[in-house]
């Protein structure tokens, strides 16, 4: 992006503060409430990140001027919002601060280093904010070396006030220790701010196994969403989705006859309010992709190929569980 535009539906009109020459527009986000905008101004040896209420022409200031980029650095910093712009993370590689993350209070533009009074924790992936709390998220390496020796400690779920982002706990399980394994995988949160969703594995190249857990914000608990998981049976950890109401999670399985991690298989869903249950979506396909639901919160659409077929746009309506419809005419003989 060379500028940041909003289109109000009559016309289009530039958010952004007038860049110097060299500078862009590298990525913006939205707080959860939507009034307020921040964004990336990228340039050859700083970044900056500004802030703006949406609805105010010429608001934008600037919150967080990133740490000097080194030769050869071509990562810009990436910045997200909490539920009403008051809250910033920033993710800045350049930072001195060991984890490279750092909340910043949009008011002032006061800056705390994440997870610097954690001192089990040596990296930090990702970062999701709670809809409705002040609770953030991440995926945390506990023990083992820092990157690039990471593998050496295991993976799972962090979380922390973002007032007070310098402490961080763990709110996921232990897994097995070198390899990557563990959890913290995608992690989605419901609307009500009560469930975080995320996915994990254990078992080193060639024999993982995935699962799907469920960490309830309100009883201090994890579990399963739907159940243990066989080898190969839940093959990809970003095969899941959740809906916009978060009532509804689907997700793909293998069949046991599967050999490969893209099927035989079929579509299932559950309602993270009601872990250990889960419906069967759809038919079995001999190819499967992922799933995403739509805007009405009950249909789902995903690639899929019956028995010798091609893969093909599909729609399956979890208040019709069992069937799927392709989406569109089918395709010609060149077509794929």
């Amino acid at each position: 992006l060379a500028e940041l535009h909003l289109y109000d539906g009559f016309e289009s009109r530039a958010l952004n503060a007038a860049l110097a020459p060299g500078e862009q527009v590298a990525s913006f986000a939205l707080s959860g409430d939507r009034r307020r905008v921040a964004y990336v101004v990228e340039a050859a040896t700083v970044d900056q990140v500004f802030i703006l209420d949406v609805g105010a022409a010429g608001s934008a200031r600037r919150i967080y001027t990133g740490a000097p980029k080194q030769s050869g650095q071509i990562f810009p910093v990436q910045v997200s919002l909490d539920r009403d712009g008051n809250r910033a993370l920033v993710v800045d590689a350049n930072a001195s601060y060991p984890l490279r993350r750092a909340m910043v209070r949009t008011s002032d533009g006061a800056v705390t280093p994440v997870g610097t009074t954690s001192p089990g924790l040596v990296q930090l992936n990702g970062g999701t904010f709670n809809p409705v709390t002040s609770e953030v998220y991440f995926q945390g390496q506990v023990g083992g070396q820092p990157p690039p020796m990471s593998g050496t400690g295991f993976l799972t779920l962090v979380a922390g006030d973002a007032s007070q982002a310098g402490s961080l706990s763990q709110i996921g399980g232990n897994y097995p220790v070198g390899g990557g394994q563990g959890g913290g995988i995608n992690v989605a949160v419901t609307p009500n701010g009560r469930h975080v969703l995320h996915a994990a594995w254990v078992g080193l190249a060639g024999s993982q196994t995935f699962s799907l857990r469920l960490n309830d914000r309100v009883l201090g608990t994890e579990t399963d969403l739907f159940r243990a998981f066989a080898p190969n049976e839940f093959p990809t950890p970003g095969m899941f989705d959740l809906n916009r109401d978060g009532t509804r999670v689907c997700f793909r399985l293998n069949e046991p006859s599967a050999t490969g991690s893209s099927g035989p298989g079929r579509l299932w869903f559950a309602d993270p309010a009601d872990p250990g249950r889960a419906t069967i979506l759809t038919p079995v396909f001999e190819s499967l992709g992922s799933c995403t639901f739509a805007g009405d919160g009950r249909t789902v659409v995903f690639g899929a190929a019956p028995a010798a077929g091609r893969v093909e746009a599909y729609a399956a309506d979890v208040l019709q569980p069992g069937t799927a419809t392709r989406i569109g005419p089918p395709f010609t003989t060149l077509e794929s």
